[in-house]
């Protein structure tokens, strides 16, 4: 599964940061799921980057307000020191998946309830997250 095409993207866009948009839609195409996002957090607040391909699902699950108990956020942080990409299925029971309103209302109807994140902590507070969404299915996302 090695691309080097793409890791070197992914330096090039650590560089020129107008090309993470599209870095993130290869990412998610390279790995079978919907797309990808970009999370980076510190004192300063949150900023989101989505690939093209899920950017307005990404929105729509901000807008209705998802992201104020984001538990897919929250438990993948509280697993910073996990090296690596951790699941849905790592960070949530079964139960917890077809129970909890972000899932139940909003992830499974649109086929993004099966996704991966790896944390990489940065300087200080600064925490980068890289989130693939909408495998299509548990089983696939890693």
């Amino acid at each position: 599964m090695h691309d080097e095409g793409l890791i070197a993207a992914i330096y090039e866009a650590g560089a020129l940061p107008a090309q993470w948009s599209e870095v993130l839609e290869r990412i998610g195409a390279r790995v079978g799921a919907k797309g990808a996002n970009l999370i980076r957090g510190n004192s300063s607040g949150i900023q989101l980057l989505s690939s093209p391909s899920i950017a307005e699902l990404t929105a729509e699950f901000a807008r209705l307000g998802y992201n104020r108990d984001n538990t897919r956020v929250s438990r993948r942080l509280a697993r910073a020191s996990h090296p690596g990409f951790l699941t849905d299925r790592d960070l949530h029971s079964v139960e917890e998946i077809h129970s909890l309103p972000m899932y139940r209302d909003f992830l499974t109807p649109h086929g993004a309830d099966a996704g991966a994140a790896t944390v990489v902590q940065g300087v200080e507070d600064d925490v980068l997250m890289v989130a693939v969404e909408g495998f299509p299915s548990h089983a696939a996302a890693w």
